[in-house]
Formats: structure tokens, C-alpha cells, sequence
């Protein structure tokens, strides 16, 4: 009797064992699967545009036929190889990316579907907007509307009549929040805005909103993800506003509006974008013609809600430096 309660014990116990081990191996496998999902996740490549035949207003329409951004890792390291099996800096951001603007590759990125607020990074797409629903060449006269907008920058008066091109100036070298406005209220304001963010969505920018142009406020908000597709349209299509973005001064009669840009004695620097509000902190979209054994590569750095992105930005760029390679 006792030898029967003894093995029926063991029964019991060995069930109670092999359920537990079943229990603990498939979460370890969930576990593994989820965390090697979320690692080649991580992994972007190159976002691919068909350009339409239907002409919009200031030049060609774009839109996004592929956007896979799931390679494996082995075609993810075709292109370049890291040489040293070095772990990302440290830096301040809270979500970063650093890829290869012909390809997509990425060489580095932290919290990449993560949506924060963009600040005056928002000022690119008010641009792609102007140029393709206003014309570069409309007239727009400064209203005191835009002018009582927050900051001063640009020097704009009430009753200056600009050409929509000519106010690119100071919205991109200064970031003037009064220039951003007025090319909103050219026509209709709420109609801009609906465009800038319809213009986000046929380009592929899901994670992306706009709640005005100057990007003052905090709902204007996207991922580093989303930047980097718009930085690529831009390039490919309106490569005009990034070299805007890099001149350190343009006067226009006697106006003369100055570059603020951090990067703009850098002689490798191609163009970008910065931005500041509380609640965005420090934003950044910045490119660089970065030197691989005599081949030159674009590359963009991205980066959101940042405390230093000076430093951010040597340190990102000092590991692709000394950790890249192209093959």
C-alpha cells in the first residue's frame, strides 16, 4: 500500500514537472521570438518611389510602392559591414537613426517606431507643400496673422509680398515661424495643413501628423522612421530645400537672412533641418557627405527629443566613421 502512494507520488510529481517544463519552455521560446522579432525589426532598407505622370501644381507627384523595411540580416549586411563588433554610443536622444541615404541601409537606431513631437523639423514638409500646391512662384503678402506668430526670426513686416520661393529663405535658414504661416495662409490655412498631412500619407509617413507649419505645436509629431522617407523624397525630388538649408547666408534686396544651422561650416554638411520646443526638446535631420576610403556616401543622422545634439551627432557620426565599411 504505502510502495502504491509512493509511485503514484512520483506519477504526479513527474507530470507536475514535465507541465511546468512545457510552461517555462514556451514562454522562453515566445520570449526569444518576440525579442529576435523586435531586433530585425530594427533592420530598414531603402524605401522605393514611382514617379507619376499626373503633374501636380509645383512639380511631380510621388508616391510610396514599397516600403518593406524587413530584410534579414544577412542582405542587411550586403552593402557595408560593421568592422568591430562595438556597442552604439551613448548619447542623449531618445530615438535615433543613422542610415545611408541611396539605400536605406541602417547603420545604427534606438526607439525607430516611436512617435515625438519634430518642433521645427515640421518646416521640411511645409515646404514640399508650398512648392507642390502653391507654386514656387505665387505671391503671398505678409499678414499680421503670421507675423503675431510666436518668435521673431525672419524679420518678416505686414504688407511685404514675397514669392513663395523667396520665403524658403528664412524659413529654412532661420526657421521662421512667421515665414511657415504665411506660406500656410497664402490661400487657406486649414487646407494646408489637411495637405501637409495627405502629402505624408501618400509618401508612406503613417507615424506622421501636422497640427500647423512652424511645427510649434506639440502635436506635431512623427518617428525617425518617417524622417528618413522624407528626407529621401525630398532628396529625389525637391533636392532645391536641403541646398537652400546649407548656403550660410542669402540676402534678397535688403533683406539678409543667416543660417542657424550648427553644421553649416562643416564642408562634408549637404543639408538638414533642426527644431526646439519644450516639449519636443532638440530635433534634428542632418546629412553628411562622409568619406569610406575615398567613396563618398550620403548619410543621415536623426535624431528627437535630444539635451545636446551637437554632441549626439559626433558621437553617431564618430562610430560610423571608425566602424563602417562599405563593401
Amino acid at each position: 500500500m504505502i510502495r502504491k502512494i509512493i509511485s503514484a507520488s512520483i506519477f504526479i510529481l513527474a507530470i507536475g514537472c514535465g507541465i511546468a517544463t512545457g510552461y517555462g519552455v514556451t514562454l522562453a521560446s515566445k520570449y526569444a521570438f518576440k525579442n529576435a522579432y523586435a531586433y530585425v525589426s530594427e533592420l530598414r532598407t531603402n524605401l522605393v518611389f514611382e514617379k507619376r505622370e499626373e503633374i501636380a501644381q509645383g512639380g511631380p507627384e510621388a508616391i510610396v510602392v514599397e516600403s518593406d523595411f524587413n530584410e534579414t540580416i544577412s542582405q542587411y549586411s550586403k552593402n557595408f559591414e560593421i568592422k568591430k563588433n562595438k556597442k552604439a554610443p551613448r548619447i542623449s536622444s531618445l530615438s535615433y537613426l543613422v542610415a545611408d541615404l541611396d539605400t536605406g541601409k541602417v547603420f545604427l537606431s534606438q526607439n525607430i517606431n516611436q512617435q515625438l513631437p519634430i518642433a521645427s523639423v515640421t518646416k521640411l514638409m511645409t515646404a514640399v507643400v508650398a512648392d507642390e500646391t502653391l507654386g514656387l512662384d505665387t505671391k503671398t503678402t505678409i499678414t499680421s496673422n503670421a507675423i503675431n506668430t510666436y518668435g521673431t526670426q525672419g524679420e518678416l513686416k505686414k504688407g511685404e509680398t514675397y514669392l513663395v520661393k523667396e520665403l524658403f529663405y528664412p524659413l529654412l535658414l532661420e526657421s521662421s515661424n512667421d515665414a511657415a504661416e504665411a506660406l500656410a495662409m497664402t490661400k487657406d490655412r486649414s487646407a494646408f495643413i489637411s495637405d501637409m498631412n495627405g502629402k505624408a500619407k501618400s509618401i508612406g509617413l503613417l507615424n506622421t501628423t501636422y497640427e500647423d507649419a512652424s511645427g510649434l505645436s506639440p502635436n506635431n509629431k512623427s518617428t525617425v522612421t518617417d524622417l528618413f522617407r522624407l528626407t529621401q523624397y525630398i532628396s529625389k525630388y525637391r533636392k532645391y530645400i536641403f541646398e537652400i538649408s546649407t548656403e550660410k547666408k542669402i540676402e534678397l534686396g535688403k533683406k539678409v537672412w543667416f543660417s542657424n544651422s550648427r553644421f553649416r561650416s562643416d564642408k562634408s554638411y549637404v543639408g538638414g533641418k533642426n527644431g526646439y520646443t519644450d516639449e519636443a526638446l532638440k530635433t534634428q535631420v542632418v546629412m553628411f557627405d562622409e568619406d569610406f576610403n575615398g567613396e563618398k556616401r550620403t548619410i543621415v543622422y536623426i535624431v528627437l527629443r535630444s539635451t545636446d545634439v551637437a554632441y549626439d551627432i559626433k558621437m553617431l557620426r564618430d562610430y560610423v566613421h571608425k566602424n563602417v565599411e562599405y563593401k
